[in-house]
């Protein structure tokens, strides 16, 4: 089941994350999951 991420953003932030998805031609949201999810391949495996 997908669930559903609110994250508040000054209007700045917004507007870098913006410039930045459409660098890599895709959207915010895109850019977001794809960030997230190579964050959490790095984050180590198992017990902390």
């Amino acid at each position: 089941m997908s669930k559903r991420l609110q994250v508040l953003l000054d209007p700045d932030e917004w507007e870098e994350l913006r410039e930045i998805a459409r660098r890599h031609r895709t959207t915010v949201s895109e850019w977001v999951r794809r960030t997230l999810r190579e964050a959490r391949e790095r984050e180590p495996r198992g017990d902390l």
